[in-house]
């Protein structure tokens, strides 16, 4: 087994697992503050943070690759446009305290 597959894979299921925990506490909170249905919410964002997060990843690496091969495609001076400054007016992935939050639109 590779010493970079170990590192990937300890690493993502720490990560996952800290938002994971991230969503439960606020939700434990909300619980506490008599709100069961935004603890509710507060646990499944929690549990969604993970996934969400890893289609961050992947929409950006796609957008890298677009812009990559554009770059050997194109023998213009000056560089295409990336997905994200063509939306740069709104953010793909909003955070909520320092956590991905869903895409609104």
């Amino acid at each position: 087994m590779s010493l970079l597959f170990v590192y990937v894979t300890l690493v993502g299921g720490m990560t996952a697992s800290i938002q994971v925990t991230r969503g439960v506490v606020r939700g434990v909170g909300k619980l506490i503050e008599g709100e069961p249905r935004a603890a509710l919410g507060e646990v499944v964002g929690g549990l969604v943070a993970p996934l969400h997060s890893a289609f961050a990843q992947m929409y950006r690496l796609g957008d890298d690759v677009c812009q990559a091969a554009n770059a050997l495609s194109l023998d213009e001076s000056e560089p295409a446009p990336s997905v994200q400054s063509i939306h740069r007016d709104r953010q793909p992935f909003p955070q909520r305290d320092g956590v991905p939050g869903l895409n609104p639109a």
